[in-house]
């Protein structure tokens, strides 16, 4: 009997235990997955007019708050290191001639065109949707003879997923107020999420915290600045003594009641007029029918630093970045400031991670419509915080390991290179050939970890 029917017979009346649940199972075929309105604090009057739903509201506070601005900046410049297109034939070896070419052939496409990006900018570009808003997709434009002409990033906002045949397709909105929707679920469509809920379709920001922390911290330092404004700067006091203007005032005014309040009531509009007009560094000059004097204010035993400081701390955490970064350091030992660093590190790396897999899927699929018939990987080099010239000496230690597995045939010709980071093979094949006889004499001694 074979083995898969002897499984089958085994197993035929066994049923699952618990039924797997899902957003399908609140779904019906046809419903579509979109972007829901950010309401939860539409009655905050600056988060309403920054847009209607979490997408739009994101990409104002990055365009306008210097937190959120600093945060994306910081992210994208540490995520931004070099990126290596590699080509792999159909039995998963590096292949180093054919990156080379398919790289040269690559560059054919975006080298004479200003709108197409590099595939090291299309890599940022897909970095910073994925840390905005948690989802980008990409596609693959053919020319009419199937050759990939450019690359086209189509926003998470605009993609809606609808229920069809037991899975989500991707359908895109279409944009200027069209009706309809354009169909996705084609082979040159590609989309990487985040870190998208396995129960919800739609992939979320990861930044969504972060609109509740920015919008109340600007609502406290707008009142901050109000109560400045009102307490904290010295401000004219101007006394009109009614006695002496009732004396100056025209004839025709003094001996009606009601004209002489009207005449009074201009004088001092117009007086206050004048002076909110005066520059600080403007001289004052006036009859002696006013006196002027500074209104004292008790505004300097009030300090905002505290509730600063917690506004801060939440700010920071949403925005997944640093204190140091935002210009919030406060001190603390260099082990923490380590250990955060490191820690910090991993969200660049994983945005990498992500990145690197939609560019490998939609550079195979080009690969392979250009005549290729092996894979293409992306990988991204280490981040590292350390100049080049100190990391010296562990790169060396690195080549002549690398080279001692190549020596002894642990690793083949082509793996040495990849990870040597040459692009051509030797003259003559060298792994297994004990090309070097003994241990290399390396210095290991004044490495620091």
């Amino acid at each position: 009997m074979a083995i898969g029917n002897l499984f089958s017979s085994l197993f035929k009346g066994v049923k699952p235990s618990t039924k797997p649940k899902s957003q399908w199972s609140t779904h019906s075929e046809g419903d579509a997955i979109t972007p829901e309105s950010f309401s939860q604090y539409q009655d905050v009057s600056n988060v309403r007019s920054l847009g209607s739903d979490s997408f739009d509201i994101i990409k104002e506070l990055h365009r306008y708050d210097p937190d959120a601005a600093n945060a994306l900046w910081a992210m994208l410049r540490f995520a931004n290191t070099k990126l290596h297109i590699i080509y792999k034939d159909e039995k998963g070896e590096f292949d180093a001639d054919k990156s080379r070419q398919f790289t040269t052939d690559l560059k054919a496409i975006w080298l004479f065109s200003v709108n197409n990006p590099t595939p090291e900018e299309l890599a940022d570009a897909i970095r910073r949707q994925l840390f905005m808003y948690g989802g980008v997709g990409v596609e693959v434009v053919l020319d009419p003879n199937k050759n990939p002409t450019s690359y086209v990033l189509v926003r998470n906002k605009d993609i809606l997923w609808k229920l069809k045949g037991g899975r989500y397709v991707p359908y895109q909105k279409k944009s200027g107020g069209g009706t309809g929707e354009i169909n996705l679920d084609i082979p040159t469509f590609f989309f990487q999420d985040l870190d998208k809920d396995p129960n919800y379709a739609a992939a979320e920001s990861p930044l969504l915290t972060a609109i509740q922390a920015i919008t109340f911290k600007q609502q406290v330092i707008a009142d901050i600045q109000r109560v400045v404004k009102k307490a904290g700067y010295p401000r004219l006091k101007v006394t009109v003594l009614e006695d002496v203007m009732r004396k100056n005032a025209p004839r025709a005014v003094k001996s009606d009641e009601v004209k002489l309040a009207k005449w009074l009531k201009g004088q001092k509009k117009k007086l206050a007029t004048e002076l909110s007009k005066l520059k600080p560094e403007d001289a004052v000059v006036i009859f002696d029918s006013i006196e002027l004097d500074y209104i004292e204010t008790s505004s300097g035993s009030v300090d905002f630093r505290p509730v600063i400081e917690i506004l801060d701390g939440q700010v920071v955490s949403a925005l997944k970045s640093l204190p140091s970064i935002l210009g919030k350091g406060k001190g603390g030992s260099q082990n923490i400031a380590s250990v955060e660093t490191m820690v910090y590190i991993n969200t660049p790396t994983y945005l990498q991670k992500k990145a690197e897999k939609i560019l490998s899927q939609m550079l195979t699929m080009s690969a392979r419509l250009m005549g290729y018939k092996g894979y293409i990987e992306c990988v991204h080099e280490a981040i590292n915080l350390r100049p080049d010239l100190e990391l010296e000496p562990q790169k060396l230690a690195k080549q002549n390991r690398i080279l001692q597995l190549q020596s002894f045939g642990h690793i083949t010709d082509s793996e040495a290179a990849l990870l040597l980071g040459i692009d051509h093979l030797p003259a003559s094949p060298l792994s297994g050939t004990e090309f070097l006889q003994s241990n290399p004499n390396t210095n290991t001694n004044n490495i620091s970890p």
